[in-house]
């Protein structure tokens, strides 16, 4: 941890965005073993990325997400006897 703490922002940056990508291709290729017959890892890989990026566009307007963030911040903060507290 000191070291990452002694590192340029930018580079400690680098190094945290290269560990996730390494943790994601590791999940990635866990899933990928039972379809290895059917397609190469990089194809299943970008497969998924498509998949996954294309799910998270959203035609919602701004404000509709707020509400919807604002709605799920009070029922947390209820179950926790903090009705008044917002973001």
């Amino acid at each position: 941890m000191d070291y990452m703490m002694s590192l340029d922002i930018e580079e400690a940056f680098s190094l945290v965005d290269y560990a996730r990508e390494q943790v994601e291709n590791d999940l990635l290729f866990t899933r990928w073993i039972p379809y290895q017959d059917r397609m190469g890892f990089e194809e299943f890989k970008n497969e998924i990325k498509k998949k996954v990026n294309s799910e998270n566009i959203s035609d919602k307007k701004e404000e509709e997400i707020y509400q919807e963030v604002e709605s799920i911040i009070t029922l947390f903060n209820s179950g926790r006897g903090e009705e008044n507290r917002t973001f």
